[in-house]
């Protein structure tokens, strides 16, 4: 007798439909049928009753009822010991992150995770967002935590939040004590800008399209260490995102808005459609989804 069996024609006597029960089982009307029918075959008994209009179980099925779903409950629960053990064994999470978004979100979720999970391990990169999207597509990564850019059918992107790209500078920067900072303005000064196959890269060019008047892009750099080292000691202004600047809390560095246009990001969790994660790796994205949610109300 399969459990699978079982669990449908729990579903049934519980929802008193073969239609709704297939639709929450996920299987087709006829292959439900074809399961209780199976059952009743092995008990030798028939458990619904067809003689009338409406739904009703035949006295064996009232019978048969609490003992099914006694089975079913113990044998989800043996899985989910089996899984509970399996996970507390080891394992290891691939992630692929932002440096701009992981420096700030990453590290409490990793402190929460390690506690109920110390023999998982993780392997993370820092990538940018184009890299991230390759990256779990090709299923070379687990979770990705990067931008809704660049978008792919085979990929789902599931926003948590959005926040402002803008200008960064030290603090002596004429900059610094603007009161309203445009794209525009920044063409007498020298911007240092990331690969341009970044995904901040990409926002840029599209929301600042055909600008007459643009940024003056001068110099570029391959990290954020080294923007954050050019932007610190020179002229330099920085196009970079609210999170990273909140998340290295230098006192020698001012975060400015721009706008005309504003230029928002979506933070999102990129994933393989239809690609299940070990629950381990589950555990560690609800983490990750639930603080960043509750980070996010804290945005000016």
């Amino acid at each position: 007798m399969r459990i699978g069996f079982l669990k449908a024609f729990v579903v049934l006597a519980d929802v008193g439909s073969f239609h709704v029960a297939a639709k929450s089982l996920n299987i087709t009307q006829p292959a439900l049928t074809r399961r209780i029918q199976k059952l009743e075959e092995t008990l030798n008994t028939p458990l619904i009753d067809r003689a009338h209009n409406t739904f009703r179980l035949t006295a064996p099925g009232i019978y048969f009822l609490e003992r099914a779903r006694t089975i079913v409950l113990d044998a989800e629960t043996v899985v989910a010991d089996l899984q509970q053990s399996k996970m507390r064994r080891g394992g290891q999470i691939r992630i692929a992150c932002l440096p701009s978004i992981g420096l700030r979100y990453l590290p409490k979720v990793i402190g929460e995770f390690e506690k109920q999970f110390p023999r998982v391990s993780l392997n993370i990169q820092d990538v940018n967002a184009i890299q991230l999207n390759e990256l779990v597509l090709s299923g070379d990564v687990d979770i990705g935590f990067g931008l809704k850019v660049n978008e792919n059918p085979k990929l789902n992107f599931e926003v948590l939040f959005s926040e402002p790209l803008g200008i960064v500078c030290n603090t002596n920067h004429p900059i610094a004590k603007a009161a309203n900072v445009t794209w525009s303005d920044l063409a007498d000064y020298p911007v240092a800008f990331n690969v341009k196959q970044s995904g901040n890269w990409l926002l840029i060019q599209e929301q600042l399209g055909p600008m007459a008047q643009k940024p003056n892009w001068f110099h570029q750099v391959h990290s954020v260490l080294g923007g954050l080292m050019l932007i610190r000691n020179s002229n330099a202004l920085g196009a970079l995102p609210l999170s990273l600047v909140e998340a290295l809390e230098m006192p020698d560095l001012v975060f400015k808005r721009v706008s005309d246009p504003e230029i928002i990001r979506e933070i999102a969790i990129v994933r393989r459609q239809k690609v299940a994660l070990t629950g381990y790796a589950e555990t560690f994205l609800d983490l990750l989804i639930r603080h960043c949610k509750e980070q996010a109300k804290k945005l000016p």
